[in-house]
């Protein structure tokens, strides 16, 4: 089936990380380069440590589009490093796929809220009716794509997908619908304390049977810089002349920070700057060059948390298990 617009926005914290993977073609991205994230691969390679992230994706519940791919990666069928799925994996036994199982918990204004969100696709190929690009500084990938008339990427199934632990009181079931994808998990309650793990398994339809278990769920952090204000509707201003330093207490060792920021003046693009940060080194920096090719904009959107990562492989497809955090994430302009 075909994601359509509804499902596809109200599951952006999944899907915009491998709808920039599907958008992109491989000949736009620099051989090794990261994809829309921190976690670069060599050539070939196991993905490292690291993750996709959407540009200026939406949080539904702290669970931000993050997917973790790596270009090029090559996986075996066993669990790699944590990381993500790679793009243009290539699985043994069949089809190469992508897929990612993204549980999120937040916890903003005293109101608590979890999600869990599946979504799974193939590997991209060339998009004619698309254009993309990417430019890569250090831990941070500036994608620019001209929207074309692709449409969303098609969806594929893995079966029934059960995920347990961390303080579940019931397993979370997420079933596939072949006119509406995966159905989504919400809840009030908390399911994880930090450093909690979850086991996740798929029966297998399209995607092979797979089963793994997720990094440790990390801490929640607090933003230092930049400020946004006080309270839940925050604003941020940005000068692209200099670099954008990010600070933070309480990142915990094993995780990242995953900061998106959006220009989101031109609805014919798709433009944002992604960076994938060591949690525990309590700050990042996305560069002036990205901030300059990402250009002045009075509508844009930026959006920080905490993230724990790793990688599943089927016998078809590169599956990539993500832990988040409560986000910080206002409006954001660049005069």
């Amino acid at each position: 089936m075909t994601l359509e617009a509804p499902r596809f926005a109200a599951t952006a914290a999944v899907g915009l990380a491998i709808t920039s993977m599907w958008a992109c073609s491989p000949s736009s991205s620099p051989s090794g380069a990261t994809a829309d994230g921190g976690g670069t691969s060599s050539s070939g390679g196991t993905s490292s440590s690291g993750g996709t992230s959407s540009s200026g994706g939406t949080s539904s519940g702290g669970t931000s589009s993050s997917g973790g791919a790596s270009s090029g990666a090559t996986s075996s069928g066993g669990t790699s490093s944590s990381g993500g799925a790679s793009s243009g994996a290539t699985s043994s036994g069949g089809e190469p796929y992508l897929g990612t199982v993204s549980l999120g918990q937040s916890n903003l204004g005293g109101t608590e809220t979890t999600t869990g969100l599946a979504l799974f696709t193939k590997t991209p190929g060339a998009v004619t009716s698309t254009t993309c690009t990417q430019t890569t500084s250090g831990s941070c990938t500036l994608n620019r794509c001209e929207l074309g008339d692709g449409g969303a990427p098609t969806e594929f199934s893995a079966g029934t997908i059960t995920i347990t632990g961390g303080t579940l009181s019931a397993p979370i079931t997420l079933t596939y619908d072949a006119s509406t994808g995966y159905s989504v998990f919400t809840s009030t309650t908390p399911i994880y304390t930090p450093g909690d793990t979850f086991n996740v398994s798929a029966v297998g339809a399209d995607i092979a049977a797979f089963s793994g278990a997720s990094a440790a769920a990390p801490n929640d952090i607090v933003i230092t810089s930049p400020s946004g204000g006080t309270g839940t509707n925050l604003m941020y201003t940005i000068d692209e002349s200099t670099d954008l330093v990010i600070t933070w207490t309480g990142g915990s060792a094993g995780a990242q920070v995953d900061v998106n920021l959006s220009n989101l003046d031109d609805s014919s693009l798709a433009l944002g700057a992604s960076c994938m940060f060591d949690a525990s080194a309590g700050t990042g920096t996305i560069p002036m060059a990205l901030l300059t090719e990402l250009g002045s904009f009075t509508s844009g959107y930026l959006e920080m948390f905490p993230i724990s990562t790793a990688s599943v492989a089927s016998a078809n497809a590169a599956v990539t298990i993500t832990v988040q955090g409560t986000p910080t994430a206002g409006i954001a302009t660049s005069p």
